[in-house]
């Protein structure tokens, strides 16, 4: 799942847009230098959720290398920021809506001072999955520039330093980046054979590869993988919250080769967006060196990656609330039992969905602690409010079942 990824962003005013876009995002500064500090951060779900500190109050942000730095429309309000530009935005499945940009005087990471921060402001209660996250913003790459990061997935610490980097180490792989108006990371990888050029280094997806659907299509093509699978019904991976109809496919490669490194077993999805998430950076304890915009890796013991499906998934329709089927697998058991896209569910587990904070009660159970859940009791309803239980199994895919 993406759940941010950001294609461009339009201001609208005298400037020309990629004028004024540069001018807004080039604001700010940090205070304190030399400065090294190392901060614990939050992983659900493969997200790195940071503490962030803004006129004595903490809040919780995603570190996101794939958008600008952003804040929600609650917390504007409470902070009552000036705007200093206003524009349109359109997220990673093309939805479009007005946003004002304010400056945030200042903010803390740790205790390195950031200044004159141009922030978005946007709802993340749109998306019924970003909404369980309870996020009060987003650092971003206008803000991540003035430091050099090190990611420890496996410790879940986050260190940012103002002093150039010692380089590569032994044991080390290197890799280039450059960077677009947006301060977005972006990079080139080999993907089983076949390359991907202009892809967005992004820690705000979960995601291992997604590429645009045409291009999956002439990859796979090209590189014959063993399985695809395909979810068919929609897919709600914009900042947005819109379900769009969709079939989304995925195959495992053996190998991805990015600079001097070589990862294994990576999953490769289609989708609108062009970026590589967290479920292949976590195989690596990283460093991002901005100031010779290199990227850095030291290869962590973690088994091979591996996905795990009930067959479908729910979603939650803010105008109707309710929970219904988001997607279902083609050729699952879920599929052999007759769940489809849109049908309504009243439960999962001893879950009853009711409420937005049920349905995250859900996220939290069968999505972000699949693992311990090797079943999910489900009850669906038609629409005559006739009730069907089922049981879907937990099934692995790719490594473990041989594929």
């Amino acid at each position: 799942m993406r759940l941010f990824s950001y294609a461009a962003i339009l201001l609208l005013g005298g400037c020309t847009m990629s004028h004024s876009l540069s001018d807004a995002l080039g604001r700010g500064g940090v205070i304190e230098t030399p400065f090294e500090e190392t901060i614990a951060f939050d992983y659900p779900n493969r997200l790195i959720i940071v503490p962030v500190t803004i006129r004595g109050e903490t809040y919780r942000f995603l570190w996101d290398t794939g958008a600008p730095t952003g804040i929600s429309t609650a917390l504007a309000a409470k902070l009552s920021l000036p705007k200093v530009y206003e524009g349109t935005m359109h997220d990673s499945q093309g939805a479009r809506t007005r946003v004002d940009y304010l400056a945030i005087d200042s903010l803390y990471l740790g205790e390195v001072l950031f200044t004159n921060q141009t922030a978005f402001v946007s709802r993340w209660d749109l998306h019924p999955i970003i909404r369980c996250l309870n996020l009060d913003g987003i650092i971003g790459g206008n803000t991540m520039r003035y430091a050099n990061w090190t990611i420890d997935y496996q410790a879940q610490q986050l260190t940012l330093s103002s002093r150039p980097g010692p380089g590569p180490q032994p044991g080390d792989w290197v890799a280039s980046f450059t960077v677009d108006s947006d301060y977005d990371m972006i990079i080139d990888l080999g993907v089983g054979g076949a390359s991907a050029t202009g892809l967005t280094f992004d820690t705000g997806s979960t995601s291992g590869i997604s590429i645009p659907d045409h291009l999956f299509q002439k990859w796979t093509g090209l590189t014959k993988p063993d399985s695809i699978y395909v979810d068919r019904g929609y897919q709600q991976s914009g900042l947005y919250g819109k379900a769009v109809e969709a079939e989304e496919r995925y195959t495992r490669v053996d190998s991805v080769t990015f600079g001097d490194f070589l990862a294994r077993q990576v999953w490769v999805s289609s989708g609108h967006s062009a970026l590589v998430g967290n479920e292949l950076w976590s195989q690596f304890r990283l460093t991002i060196d901005w100031e010779r915009r290199k990227v850095y890796g030291q290869p962590v013991t973690t088994p091979l990656p591996t996905k795990t499906t009930y067959g479908f998934a729910l979603s939650w329709d803010t105008d109707q609330q309710h929970a219904y089927v988001l997607w279902v697998q083609r050729g699952s058991v879920a599929e052999s039992l007759g769940i489809s896209p849109g049908a309504i569910a009243t439960q999962v587990g001893d879950i009853r969905l009711q409420t937005p904070d049920d349905y995250c009660a859900y996220i939290e159970t069968y999505s972000w602690q699949r693992d311990q859940h090797p079943e999910m009791p489900l009850v669906l309803q038609d629409s005559a409010g006739q009730s069907t239980h089922l049981v879907l199994p937990r099934v692995s895919m790719g490594v473990e079942n041989g594929n």
